[in-house]
């Protein structure tokens, strides 16, 4: 009897130090849920009480018969008051169905001071989970509004709305418990087998580890990093906001990875074996599909395109990961598993090593490793005008010349917007894509992979002519572009850059949106499909820790057109720039004439949208009495016309839209067939500067012949650029000929 009863105690002994830990745990769990239940009162808001007794909280809704609302404007919204002030932690918004999927949404808490804190997300079907909390901060709220759609036509089948419910409340620390319990218990029963000595071979577990630190440095740090240095300018925060983020990712990986390890090792050796088979199989395979198999892939520029047109890099990818299952099994067959575990660990350090160096080279020839400034692009003084001289340039991305000549045969009127205009339909431009085509429009100088594009692209914001130009003659610099490289001082000298603290609004967000990008390049291609991200959600989580007095720009034509319609214009002594640069006929093509978003537009429609924008911000500058003393330039950055067709530049994107009107110029619209090209837009700008009419600015003229160069590559392709020179018009495919040149990297 005391022989039981001294086993017994033993085995409490044994039991306590683990039980212990576990017991304050789930105490410690418990109470922090029920401070925080206690805190944020739950609100659950049906449907007939969201939308209100008569529809009342619904703005620019419809509601339909089936119970789904659809949106009559870009802009609607649902308002819900609260009885009485309340803490507003989460809101959850349970949709039954919403089409178009993953549009942009807002949800609004209303403050009782009158100010608002807004989070910014894409809505799906399904559980919409928004928290506002910050850190040692809470929001009381006595309004709700919710801006579930931006665009018209949308539909929208809401379930209800659950604010500060219990399991969005409570779901993380109670992750956080059971992970810790797990952790206790599984590393409790390890230790006391080793004592036990009822583990041999413990040196395995290096392997199994080694290999998943592999996947985790692959997947959590060489593919984020590696993604942010090849394009930074797409992402407003910088290398030292971004690494400490892929190191957490990679140690929280690491460690739940070792764990699930452990557990395999303790449960069955055999076990174990097969997960260190599908790490390698996994690794080998994620390092040949973000790797090699990344050149065909759709572009995530925010064109819409259709999973069924890339079925042959699915095929690709099943052979892939077919094939190396295949041969890793193989091996098995001829070798004996301390030789396989070898083989991994060698295979594992020497990859992991070598894109240890190429991130680091990466990071050097990039400029990767460059601070970017706290710093806000802003609205600041869009609208202020000078008294005496304004030089304005507005690009219209996308806008081909050819497809708006189109477009003004069934629209006559606007001949009447570009009154006072000269039209350049033979103009041919310098890239075929953004990125290289702004630089050059500001500076004139040509990019050929001489250098880091990042050098050549801060050079050009720093030292243009065109802006020592427009100092010298005391004009204060505007510049509207979302993509200026914020890593040098020189950048203040446009007056709409301010300075500013900015953060990571949601950490969680963050890590999901990295964690998609890098699925949308390193997964198989089924799982690609679920992991579709555009760089520009990252600036959904960019947030200002101090308030600064104007909105951030944003390219989105329909902000920049409410802004026209509600922002008066002011009057300054000195002389005035502005550069806005603004979506205009990009896609996706979801505008209508009347700049509302809508389902399946049109590029037509989108330029149509275009002339709205621009025919109003016309007659403000006239109505104002700023229109006659500025000098205005309306065009594009480049056309449109896709990629390549039998072996042709695409259709259309070497013949950007250009208007040209000087100060004090009234005519008609005139249209000039001069052979113009973006090379001369430098000496335009000066010509103008100096008072000269629009249809005076180019040297060349009607019926003159010239060579014009024209510099094309694939998005996402820049590092191979090839040189053509047009000897005809600008839209003639046929007299746009490769000289032969291709400026590589």
């Amino acid at each position: 009897m005391e022989q039981k009863l001294k086993l017994q105690k033993v085995k409490m002994f044994r039991v306590l130090p683990v039980l212990i830990p576990v017991i304050l745990i789930i105490l410690f769990d418990m109470i922090i849920c029920h401070n925080t239940l206690n805190k944020y009162a739950q609100l659950v808001i049906e449907k007939t009480e969201l939308f209100g007794e008569n529809n009342e909280n619904l703005k620019d809704f419809r509601l339909e018969g089936d119970g789904s609302i659809v949106s009559e404007s870009g802009d609607p919204w649902i308002e819900y008051v609260l009885d009485e002030l309340q803490y507003v932690e989460s809101v959850d918004i349970i949709i039954d169905d919403v089409n178009p999927d993953r549009t942009y949404a807002q949800v609004f808490l209303i403050l009782e001071d009158g100010t608002w804190i807004t989070q910014l997300f894409y809505i799906h079907s399904g559980v919409n989970r928004i928290h506002f909390n910050e850190l040692n901060k809470s929001y009381q709220a006595h309004t709700i509004r919710f801006d579930l759609v931006s665009q018209i036509d949308c539909s929208i089948k809401v379930d209800k709305i659950a604010v500060n419910s219990p399991i969005s409340l409570t779901l993380k620390y109670h992750l956080y418990a059971i992970m810790a319990i797990l952790f206790i218990i599984f590393a409790a029963l390890g230790i006391r087998r080793i004592i036990c000595g009822q583990i041999s071979g413990f040196r395995e577990l290096i392997t199994g580890n080694i290999i998943l630190a592999a996947n985790m440095f692959l997947l959590c740090i060489y593919a984020p990093l590696d993604l942010y240095f090849n394009n930074k300018f797409e992402f407003w925060f910088d290398i030292y906001t971004l690494f400490p983020i892929v190191l957490l990712m990679f140690f929280v990986g690491v460690l739940i990875g070792s764990v699930i390890i452990f557990i395999l090792f303790s449960i069955h050796r055999r076990l174990y074996q097969a997960g260190v088979l599908f790490l390698f199989i996994t690794f080998v395979c994620s390092y040949i599909q973000g790797n090699f198999l990344v050149n065909n892939l759709p572009p995530l520029d925010g064109s819409s395109f259709e999973w069924g047109d890339y079925s042959g890099e699915r095929i690709k990818s099943i052979i892939l990961w077919l094939v190396v299952t295949l041969a890793v099994c193989v091996l098995l067959k001829y070798i004996h598993f301390e030789k396989m575990y070898r083989l991994i660990k060698y295979v594992s350090l020497c990859v992991t090593g070598m894109l240890g160096i190429t991130l680091c080279i990466e990071g050097i020839t990039t400029n990767g490793y460059q601070n970017k400034l706290n710093t806000s692009i802003t609205v600041k003084d869009q609208f202020e005008m000078s008294d005496t001289e304004n030089f304005i340039i507005i690009v219209l991305d996308l806008l081909d010349s050819g497809s708006f000549e189109t477009v003004m045969e069934y629209r006559p009127e606007y001949r009447e917007t570009f009154s006072d205009f000269t039209f350049y339909p033979d103009t041919v431009g310098a890239y075929s894509f953004t990125s290289r085509s702004i630089p050059f429009i500001l500076s004139g100088e040509w990019f050929e992979n001489e250098t880091p594009f990042e050098e050549y692209h801060l050079n050009v914001y720093k030292n243009a002519g065109l802006f020592s130009e427009l100092q010298e003659r005391d004009y204060k610099l505007g510049v509207y572009e979302t993509t200026i490289p914020l890593t040098d001082k020189e950048i203040y000298r446009f007056e709409n850059i301010l300075e500013c603290d900015i953060e990571i609004s949601s950490y969680m967000d963050f890590i999901k949106l990295e964690l998609m990008l890098t699925g949308f390049k390193y997964a198989p291609f089924d799982i690609k499909k679920y992991c579709v991200v555009y760089p520009s959600e990252f600036l959904l989580l960019k947030k200002t820790t101090q308030e600064v007095p104007y909105e951030e720009f944003r390219w989105d034509n329909t902000e920049f057109y409410e802004r026209i319609q509600s922002q008066p214009i002011t009057h300054v002594n000195q002389k005035s720039f502005k550069f806005i640069h603004i979506e205009g006929a990009h896609y996706p093509f979801h505008y209508d004439k009347d700049v509302n978003k809508i389902k399946n537009g049109t590029y037509e429609q989108n330029i149509e949208a275009c002339m709205t924008v621009v025919d109003s911000y016309l007659d403000k500058l006239r109505a104002s009495g700023s229109y006659d003393n500025s000098a205005i330039i309306i065009m594009s950055d480049h056309g449109y016309g896709g990629y390549e067709e039998d072996g042709k530049v695409g259709y259309g994107r070497q013949n950007p839209f250009l208007m040209i009107k000087g100060r004090d110029e009234h005519h008609e619209m005139q249209t000039s067939q001069a052979p113009v090209s973006y090379e001369d837009l430098q000496a335009a700008y000066l010509k103008l500067l100096d008072g000269t009419t629009g249809d005076n600015v180019f040297d060349w003229k009607e019926g003159d012949y010239r060579e014009r160069r024209f510099l094309f590559y694939q998005y996402e392709a820049d590092n191979y650029i090839t040189e053509y020179v047009q000897t005809g018009n600008a839209r003639d495919l046929t007299t746009l000929l490769p000289t032969g040149a291709e400026f590589n990297r």
